[in-house]
């Protein structure tokens, strides 16, 4: 047996267990994205978030959330968390694990000032300042001073100012609180961007995956359905092509 034999005979043999991997692999039983993923007006809802109304193994739970039916507008989807009420969904970075936020109820900044409670829900602050709330007489015409027109009143404006930032005069302005502020562009217009950690299915985003749970009901275990075949067909074709260039060298 020549040696081009030889190694066109150990491509067939090696090759057969990754064909074998890829064929197990694409008959495993998933959870298809076209059963569990749906919009609500623009937004895309996928693993780890589910509507009310669907199955269990589409999400957790603590990610669910409602689609409220518009009449004239875009359906909005609602967020609801224990202690804080219902805010709207903008948008969801599943990639990031972050959500864009709006407060359905009005005035954020009033509950910032309360103490934004997030117990019970797996969500959390991606990025936070420290601003003080002051209540002054007179509007204080300064760069870096922000209106909070839900709190102030007919003659008396609420502002908000960096803590470390600009201190206006205690003449016309009294301090209220310092409160630490989840980051947005328009967070004193009821704006605001949380974030998750678990279930982390960051690797799986970034591999053009499908994230699933791992078992259903069984903790914050998932894995990754479809970019386990993706990267195999990868390094399939990788492997094919390095024995086509070994042959092609033994031919020269």
């Amino acid at each position: 047996m020549d040696f081009f034999n030889v190694i066109k005979r150990m491509d067939s043999i090696s090759i057969q267990p990754f064909l074998f991997i890829i064929i197990f692999f694409s008959f495993q039983p998933s959870i298809s994205l076209e059963i569990c993923s749906t919009l609500c007006g623009s937004q895309t809802i996928r693993f780890p978030f589910r509507l009310i109304d669907q199955p269990q193994y589409c999400g957790y739970q603590d990610f669910e959330l409602s689609c409220q039916v518009q009449e004239t507008t875009q359906d909005v989807t609602i967020l609801t968390f224990p202690y804080a009420g219902n805010f709207s969904v903008f948008h969801i970075d599943y990639a990031q694990q972050v959500v864009q936020l709006s407060y359905s109820e009005g005035c954020l900044p009033g509950i910032l000032l309360q103490g934004l409670n997030l117990s019970g829900s797996p969500f959390m602050s991606v990025n936070t300042q420290s601003y003080t709330f002051y209540n002054c007489s007179t509007m204080v015409q300064y760069p870096g001073v922000t209106k909070i027109p839900c709190l102030s009143g007919f003659n008396f404006y609420v502002v908000a100012i960096l803590t470390d930032g600009y201190t206006p005069s205690t003449s016309v302005c009294l301090e209220i609180a310092k409160v630490m502020v989840p980051m947005s562009t328009d967070w004193w217009e009821d704006g605001m961007t949380l974030g998750w950690n678990q279930p982390d299915c960051r690797w799986c985003e970034s591999h053009q995956g499908t994230c699933l749970f791992e078992n259903v009901g069984a903790g914050l275990q998932v894995r990754c359905g479809s970019a386990i075949k993706h990267d195999i067909a990868f390094l399939l074709h990788g492997y094919s092509f390095n024995i086509f260039s070994l042959r092609a060298s033994i031919k020269c």
